[in-house]
């Protein structure tokens, strides 16, 4: 709803967080294995 929490940090996309994790530019549900990116989707990272 507010955003994707990484590492205790709240972020707007999953595509900011692939970056983050990897330095370049990701697709975020492609980079998490998650299908279609449908709104009701969440991914936890730790």
């Amino acid at each position: 709803e507010g955003g994707i929490e990484y590492e205790g940090q709240l972020h707007r996309s999953l595509s900011f967080v692939a970056k983050l994790i990897t330095g370049t530019a990701w697709n975020g549900y492609s980079f998490f294995g998650l299908k279609d990116g449908g709104s009701k989707q969440k991914a936890v990272t730790r």
